[in-house]
């Protein structure tokens, strides 16, 4: 008997409680698996679209001109967009240089930001690269998982890619929405709480009548930065619902049964 039960021990795979028990414990780990990867599509595509809409000499040459900001900071539109640029090389650059940005205004060089301004855009660069790693962290996670299921599963897994997909757009349209009905209840709360909450200073606290970081960029340009983000987020979240759905319609009938 003791030998039984020794032996039981050894292999509780090899018996029928064992084989259950292993059988619902790997169900639920693909569970977790598959929820974990349905959360993170809605945040891969939110920051993937901030890094997108932040590095889109666009916005910025749309938000300058909607916003009279030539006439507002007596700087003209290229050196408007040429600090913009420079702005932007600054996030992404891998060094800890501060960022001195200098434009011709009146016809002789002009820095533009002094060091509160400099100090804060510090603190923003620190903040997109925390939103770069999530979205490098997360890519990578999703394409472990994709890369260990097919590996196990062969084509079998393709079904469970394309359902997990459609389910975190769909989670991704409904956090849209709801961040939507945020804004339109009110965005200057949410963005006074973002800033309380990202930032453990208060250097993004500026006077718009003399610091041209807040003159640039004005509470409407954020707002207006917001809604494209939050577009080109449904966006993909409606592309990847249609293509995973097709595709989902598409398998042969002896890959979606199994």
């Amino acid at each position: 008997m003791v030998e039984y039960f020794n032996a039981a021990g050894s292999n509780l795979a090899e018996l029928p409680l064992g084989r259950t028990l292993m059988h619902n414990a790997g169900r639920w780990v693909l569970r977790l698996l598959k929820v974990a990867a349905v959360i993170c599509i809605p945040l891969f595509l939110i920051v993937f679209s901030v890094r997108v809409v932040v590095n889109a000499p666009l916005l910025y040459e749309y938000g300058f001109e909607v916003y009279g900001i030539p006439q507002r900071t007596g700087i003209a539109m290229d050196q408007l967009l040429d600090a913009a640029a420079q702005t932007r090389d600054y996030f992404n650059a891998e060094n800890e240089a501060p960022l001195h940005v200098v434009v011709q205004r009146g016809g002789a060089p002009f820095e533009l930001y002094n060091q509160r301004e400099i100090t804060h855009m510090a603190d923003v660069k620190e903040l997109l690269g925390r939103v770069r790693f999530v979205e490098n962290a997360i890519f990578t996670m999703l394409l472990l998982l994709l890369g260990i299921g097919l590996w196990v599963r062969r084509l079998f897994f393709v079904p469970r890619v394309l359902s997990t997909v459609f389910r975190g757009s769909g989670l991704t349209v409904g956090l849209v929405v709801l961040a939507g009905l945020g804004t339109l209840v009110g965005f200057e709360q949410l963005f006074l709480q973002f800033h309380l909450l990202s930032f453990s200073n208060d250097f993004w606290m500026l006077d718009p009548r003399r610091d041209f970081l807040i003159m640039m960029y004005p509470f409407e340009f954020f707002r207006d930065a917001t809604v494209i983000i939050a577009v080109l987020v449904l966006m993909l979240a409606l592309g990847l619902a249609v293509v995973s759905m097709l595709g989902l319609s598409k398998l042969p009938a002896r890959y979606r049964t199994k």
